[in-house]
């Protein structure tokens, strides 16, 4: 009798206690749900950048080809947009500019780092509107050789173009693996650039330009999953009118995975 009666204590207890570990799990899940709204996102992005002719500032030309491959880190909320940063290098085999007079030529390394705020209002359940925000600085580099009627030209020579872009796209979603975008926009752009060099084995000089304007762009995009993985595809066209006006291609590939 002793044992049946704690048994019944036991189950009682039990019986109580149920309810009360039914409803931590339920607060448990309620705050995992509060939660997942944010997400975040680490992607390896490799980008390419090209002039579609040199660039002339007053009186001087280079070629312009950026890019490499980098890291994007960004975050995620559902209600209120995303906020990424991007970091990353490359290698250009042959630039070209005009320096004394002369064309200089030869390899040039690159950095860049940007980033970027982006906000989508879904439409309906397959169109949504976006907005975009995006800022992207290039560093390049390197040593140049060439020529002036016969005699030696070398120069070091340093350029930092900044892009940042505003842009309004239409969201499209084909499937829940198959999005498409495009987007109109306008973007303010940065040009400073230095040489340092010698003609000869004694003529020592320093050259630099700087200018800066406001041109428009246009893109299109598609985002799909590629082995499981999020891929993002973009390629922009832009136009830099300086002395000359050239038009710029772009594209970046994405390739992340979100945590």
């Amino acid at each position: 009798m002793g044992d049946f009666n704690r048994l019944r204590i036991i189950l009682s207890l039990g019986a109580k206690l149920l309810p009360s570990i039914a409803l931590a799990d339920e607060a448990a899940s309620s705050a995992v749900q509060k939660s997942a709204p944010m997400t975040y996102e680490l992607s390896a992005i490799a980008s390419y950048t090209e002039a579609s002719s040199h660039i002339l500032v007053l009186d001087k030309r280079a070629s312009f080809r950026a890019g490499g491959v980098g890291l994007k880190f960004g975050v995620d909320h559902t209600r209120f947009g995303s906020v990424y940063g991007t970091v990353g290098g490359g290698y250009s085999p042959q630039e070209s500019a005009s320096f004394l007079g002369a064309e200089v030529g030869g390899s040039a390394d690159s950095q860049f780092f940007g980033f970027g705020y982006a906000y989508q209002y879904q439409l309906d359940s397959q169109y949504a509107l976006g907005l975009q925000s995006d800022y992207v600085s290039y560093d390049i580099s390197g040593d140049f050789e060439g020529d002036r009627r016969g005699v030696p030209v070398a120069a070091e020579i340093d350029s930092d173009i900044s892009l940042t872009d505003f842009a309004v796209s239409l969201h499209y979603s084909k499937s829940s693996q198959l999005r498409f975008r495009w987007g109109v926009g306008a973007s303010h752009w940065s040009i400073d650039a230095s040489a340092e060099g010698t003609l000869g084995d004694s003529i020592r000089a320093t050259t630099d330009a700087s200018t800066d304007g406001w041109d428009g762009l246009l893109f299109f995009g598609m985002n799909t999953r590629l082995f499981g993985f999020p891929l993002d595809l973009r390629y922009k066209w832009s136009q830099i009118n300086v002395d000359n006006s050239v038009a710029m291609h772009g594209l970046d590939i994405q390739l992340g995975l979100q945590f």
